[in-house]
């Protein structure tokens, strides 16, 4: 508001200014004044009067109406300045007349240095002519206009703005355009994370899809399809698949996509197996992704890696370990190798997910085809089973595929063997066979392990006389192996489908005939020489030398003949003696020369040995009837023995005789458990002498005592 100084000044102003338009208009008017009364001239001064106050009343009104015209200026300036969004003013040739705070803020320049700028300085190249076509149709249809653009505030800083523009015109009437600037940045941010978030989820959705429905025989195919989603999704130049082998200590590429516009392929070096010992690797097995944007700010421990990544043309990469119940099994990759890429965080989580999603599909992959491995594969050898051939016979039944050969196989002595070697080596032998029939048999033959210890190998296109000639050669095989301690021996026996309406069965149970005639001729020699090998490693193993068997065989003779025994008992004791302890093969060296005392459980398993031997001997015609004696040569005279616990003449004679001069070579010759203990002759005799009637059956000891008490009596 105006001061009553100024007010006062102007009031001296207008008087003078009336007081010379009275002079000039009113001449005339002073004769009239003159000839009036004193009464009409009070009325008159009274109407002067009461003018006056009504213009001194309009005055107030108006003085009052400029100071509130004033105020709401004033307020309104307030606003604009300081309104939380910018406010430009541009005029018609885009010129900026009026910029608020917020404007100037945005733009990062003062009020002062935007005026008379062009707006257009402020927007980015890109969105120039969006902003032309926004203007142009405000001014045409002089309609309000919004539009989002790209513009440049301080440092160069890029932002997103919300553009409200309306037409009016100025004092002059001049058209002019008001602008809003809201900063929507955040809200475009958002928005493009949105959309970032709803890609990676249609991505992961297609690829968990396309896992779900497709076939495990397409697979491969589907991994392919998939990674080639993925490298154009996250814009890559290649994408692949590392998956680790050999106990997690290596890692191969086994599926690799490259983008269409890659020049030039980089070499096969990538497909290279590689160690996982480095820095990078070191991430993905700790359950990390790696994210690299530039390969040479890789960290100093990461120098090999580096070197690695460089022979391999790779510039950026981002790789996400594939994790199946808390184990990594390799990691889902992409990389940059036209130029440096910048990794957003929605790129690493599209990538963990997408690695989620792939080694969830290549876990069940492994799991199925491990399931339909087991449904048609022999656990133990690897070749296929019944089942498998049941369902291949019936393929391979057609007219093109004849004739069809068919061999049957039977491991001879196998039962002997777990037997007597245990059951772990018969296991090895059954799947040295194996391995000898897939060396021998041609890629197309379907070779089969129809039961236990039998064989079954079908031959497509086969005649009898390839038939014949891949028997021959299996032998031949058979009888060259020398890497088991275990002599192999199989029963062939063989025939030909010839015509398609044959029933295949028959021609199997024609080959198992021929077989068991074999197996009937083989079985004996067979046997035999399982029972060499025995004694071979029985010898190996306890360090016994031919020589304890002819100590063993002399004494124990000499005692049968002073008894009068027949021949036929003579020759029992002799191949008792040699076989007593043939149960001892299947304990392991380490417990046999063990040289200080077995702890209970060495015991136990030492014990077993009789019982052992008696399977073994009974097993073949040929030792059988010596398998009682074996089984009983560690019972005592007084029942405290084993491992029945036979007390007197319930113990065989045969083992009582064996009993004595066992121990008495035990003792006096070395052995692996006695060295630095060995007993003198007469040490020995006093020690069988205590014995006598307790371990020892004492009439035998009596005339064992009478053969040998002097010490010239034993060479």
């Amino acid at each position: 508001m105006r001061s009553d100084d100024n007010r006062w000044n102007d009031g001296a102003e207008l008087r003078e200014k009336a007081e010379w338009i009275l002079q000039k208009n009113g001449a005339g008017k002073s004769k009239e004044l003159e000839s009036m009364s004193s009464g009409e001239i009070f009325q008159l001064l009274h109407e002067l009067h009461v003018h006056q106050i009504e213009l001194e009343l309009q005055n107030e009104e108006l003085r009052q109406t400029q100071s509130e015209l004033e105020t709401a200026r004033a307020r309104y300036y307030d606003l604009y300045d300081l309104a939380p969004v910018g406010y430009c003013t541009l005029s018609r040739q885009n010129l900026i007349l009026r910029a608020n705070l917020a404007a100037a803020k945005l733009l990062g320049k003062t009020r002062d240095e935007l005026i008379n700028k062009p707006i257009s300085r402020f927007i980015l190249p890109e969105d120039q002519d969006k902003y032309y076509f926004f203007r142009k149709q405000l001014f045409e249809t002089e309609q309000p206009q919004e539009s989002e653009l790209r513009m440049v505030g301080s440092d160069d800083n890029q932002f997103w703005a919300w553009l409200y523009a309306t037409i009016s015109r100025n004092d002059e009437g001049d058209h002019i355009c008001r602008i809003v600037l809201v900063d929507i940045t955040d809200r475009k941010q958002a928005e493009r994370d949105l959309k970032q978030r709803e890609k990676r989820q249609r991505l992961a959705v297609e690829i968990a899809s396309d896992f779900l429905n497709n076939p495990i025989n397409q697979m491969d195919r589907t991994i392919d399809n998939g990674l080639a989603k993925i490298g154009k999704n996250l814009e890559a130049d290649r994408s692949y698949i590392y998956e680790t082998t050999g106990e997690n200590q290596i890692m191969e590429c086994k599926y690799t996509w490259y983008a269409s516009n890659l020049r030039d392929r980089p070499d096969n070096n990538m497909n290279k197996p590689v160690e996982i010992s480095t820095w990078v690797y070191g991430q993905i097995l700790d359950h990390k992704p790696v994210s690299i944007t530039d390969i040479n700010d890789l960290p100093e421990k990461a120098v090999s890696d580096r070197k690695k990544f460089k022979s391999q043309s790779f510039r950026s990469i981002l790789w996400a370990p594939m994790i199946v119940e808390s184990y990594v099994i390799g990691f889902l990759g992409i990389d940059s190798v036209q130029a440096k890429k910048e990794w957003t965080d929605n790129d690493i989580m599209t990538m963990q997910l997408a690695a989620s999603i792939v080694a969830s599909a290549i876990k069940r992959v492994k799991t199925e085809k491990e399931l339909i491995h087991q449904t048609f594969h022999d656990q133990l050898t690897g070749l296929y089973n019944r089942t498998f051939f049941e369902e291949e016979s019936k393929r391979l039944n057609v007219e093109r595929q004849l004739p069809i050969g068919l061999i049957i196989a039977d491991v001879n002595g196998l039962k002997l063997i777990n037997d007597t070697f245990g059951h772990e080596k018969g296991d090895e032998l059954l799947k040295k066979v194996a391995e000898i029939f897939q060396n021998t048999c041609r890629e197309e033959d379907i070779i089969t392990r129809w039961g236990g210890d039998e064989f079954l190998i079908l031959l497509p296109q086969t005649g009898e006389k390839e038939a014949r000639e891949i028997c021959d050669r299996i032998r031949k095989n058979c009888s060259k192996a020398n890497d088991l301690e275990i002599p192999i021996s199989i029963a062939l026996g063989h025939s030909i489908k010839e015509d398609l309406d044959d029933d295949i069965y028959s021609s199997i149970d024609e080959a198992d005939e021929v077989m068991y005639k074999n197996k009937l001729v083989e079985s004996r020699s067979v046997k035999g020489n399982v029972l060499k090998a025995l004694l071979n490693t029985l010898r190996s193993k306890c360090h016994e030398t031919e020589e304890h068997a002819w100590r063993l065989q002399k004494m124990s003779r000499k005692m049968g003949e002073k008894m009068d025994l027949p021949s036929t008992e003579l020759d029992r004791l002799f191949l008792l003696v040699t076989m007593h302890d043939i149960g001892k093969a299947s304990i392991s060296e380490e417990i046999l020369v063990k040289t200080g005392e077995l702890n209970k459980e060495e015991l136990e398993i030492m014990k077993k040995h009789p019982e052992r031997g008696y399977h073994i001997a009974s097993a073949t015609d040929e030792f059988s009837h010596v398998a009682n004696e074996i089984l009983h040569h560690h019972e005592w005279w007084d029942g405290t023995g084993y491992p029945d616990r036979l007390k007197g003449e319930k113990i065989p004679l045969l083992s009582r005789i064996t009993a004595i001069v066992d121990a008495y070579d035990a003792m006096t010759n070395s052995r692996p458990y006695n060295k630095g203990q060995l007993k003198t002759h007469q040490e020995a005799i006093a020690e069988i002498k205590e014995y006598a009637g307790s371990q020892f059956d004492p009439e035998l000891v009596e005339l064992f005592l009478e053969l040998y008490e002097d010490e010239n009596g034993i060479d």
